[in-house]
C-alpha cells in the first residue's frame, strides 16, 4: 500500500474521521473530559489528514508506542493484523484497547490532544464514599450520588489515572498512605510542602507544624502513621482546590523575591555580561536564577554566583520568607556543586 490513488486516499480519510469523530463524542461527555468542548471542524481536518498520512508512513509517527508503532500505526501491518481496515484503523486512531483512559493515550490522536488542547493522563483525587448504600467515587466534598459529605476520618481518598485538561484540573500537594491496593491520600494541614525550584523537575521543602500530620482515616490499615518525607502531586477540579491549590506551586512571595534578587543581581553586573546572561537564559528572572545555580555554565565566576545568591537571600528576606525555606531554597540550588570555574582572563572581562 506505497502508492495511494486519489479515491483511496480520500476513502482513508474518512475512515479515520469517523474514528476521530467518535472519539471526540466520547472525550465531550463531562464524565469523561470536563471541561472539553470539542475538536473545531478546522481543526479536525488537519488531524484527519496527517493521521492518514502517518498511516500512509508519509510522515513519523508521534505516539508513544516505539517498537509497537509500526505493528498498529501503518497500514502496511494491516493485512496480517488480522482486522478488517476499517476497525485497524479504528484501533489506531483511538488506541489498542478502545476508548479507555491509559488506551487512548496510545492513540495516534492523543498527541494532537495533548499538544494542541492541553490534555494529559494525570493521577486524579476522587473520594470513595462512605455511605454502605453508596460506595461510588466522586470529586469535590459531596458525594454527587447520594449526598454523603466528605469526611477526612470516614472517607478515603484515591488517585485514579484520568483524562483532563491543564486549567480545568489544577495540581495539589497530597500525603500518601498505605500499599499497593489500599494506597490513599490526605490533605496537607499542619505539615505542608513548599516549592523551592522548577528546574530542571519541581523540588519541595517540607514545613513542618507544631505537630506532624497524620492520616486521619479512620480504617487506615497502617493505623495512622505520621506523614511521609515527600508528598504526592494529585490532580483536582479547579473550583475544588480553593486554598489548596497553590500546593503545586511556588508561593507567590517566594516567586517575587527570586525575581527581585536575580534583578538586583543583574544591575550590578557589567552590561556586557548582563546582556550576556539575558541571551542565554531569557527574561524570565525566576527561570534565569535556577539555570545559573543548576546549569553547568561558564557565565559567571564562584564569586559573582555567590553575589547572586546573598542578593536572593535578601530579597526573599525582604518578602518575609522564613529563614528555614530560604536555607531550603538555596540548598536545592547549590552554587558551590554547580558553578563551572572559568578562566582568570574571562573573570577580568566580566568584572570590567
Amino acid at each position: 500500500m506505497d502508492e495511494f490513488n486519489e479515491g483511496e486516499f480520500n476513502a482513508l480519510v474518512r475512515l479515520v474521521e469517523k474514528a476521530v469523530r467518535r472519539l471526540d463524542f466520547w472525550l465531550r461527555q463531562p464524565q469523561h473530559v470536563a471541561g472539553f468542548r470539542g475538536v473545531d471542524a478546522e481543526d479536525l481536518r488537519y488531524y484527519v489528514e496527517e493521521i492518514a498520512y502517518i498511516l500512509m508512513g508519509k510522515m513519523p509517527c508521534r505516539c508513544s508506542l516505539r517498537s509497537h508503532c509500526p505493528q498498529q500505526h501503518n497500514l502496511a501491518a494491516q493485512p496480517a493484523s488480522g482486522l478488517t481496515l476499517e476497525k485497524f484503523i479504528h484501533r489506531a486512531v483511538i488506541g489498542p484497547l478502545g476508548l479507555r483512559t491509559n488506551s487512548i493515550a496510545q492513540g495516534m490522536m492523543f498527541p494532537f490532544l495533548r499538544k494542541e488542547l492541553g490534555m494529559c493522563i494525570v493521577l486524579v483525587e476522587l473520594k470513595q464514599c462512605h455511605n454502605e448504600s453508596c460506595r461510588r467515587q466522586y470529586e469535590g466534598n459531596t458525594c454527587v450520588y447520594c449526598g454523603a459529605a466528605f469526611a477526612p476520618d470516614t472517607t478515603k481518598a484515591v488517585g485514579v489515572d484520568w483524562l483532563v485538561i491543564e486549567g480545568v484540573y489544577v495540581p495539589v500537594r497530597r500525603w500518601r498512605c498505605g500499599k499497593k491496593k489500599d494506597i490513599h491520600f490526605y490533605q496537607q494541614r499542619s505539615c505542608r510542602e513548599e516549592m523551592v525550584g522548577t528546574f530542571p523537575d519541581a523540588q519541595y521543602h517540607v514545613v513542618h507544624g507544631a505537630e506532624h500530620d497524620r492520616c486521619p482515616w479512620r480504617q487506615c490499615p497502617d493505623r495512622n502513621p505520621p506523614h511521609p518525607q515527600r508528598g504526592t502531586e494529585l490532580w483536582v477540579r479547579a473550583e475544588f482546590a480553593g486554598a489548596h491549590a497553590q500546593g503545586g506551586h511556588a508561593p507567590p512571595r517566594l516567586l517575587d523575591g527570586i525575581a527581585e534578587g536575580m534583578r538586583r543581581a543583574l544591575d550590578r553586573m557589567s552590561s556586557e555580561l548582563s546582556d550576556r546572561v539575558l541571551a542565554e537564559f531569557g527574561d524570565n528572572l525566576v527561570a534565569m536564577a535556577e539555570g545559573l545555580f543548576t546549569e553547568r555554565q561558564s557565565l559567571l565566576t564562584k564569586q559573582q554566583l555567590e553575589q547572586v545568591r546573598q542578593a536572593i537571600r535578601r530579597a526573599l528576606s525582604e518578602q518575609g520568607i522564613d529563614e528555614e525555606t530560604i536555607n531550603a531554597w538555596l540548598r536545592v540550588h547549590d552554587v558551590e556543586a554547580e558553578a563551572k570555574e572559568v578562566t582568570q582572563d574571562e573573570r577580568q572581562d566580566d568584572n570590567s
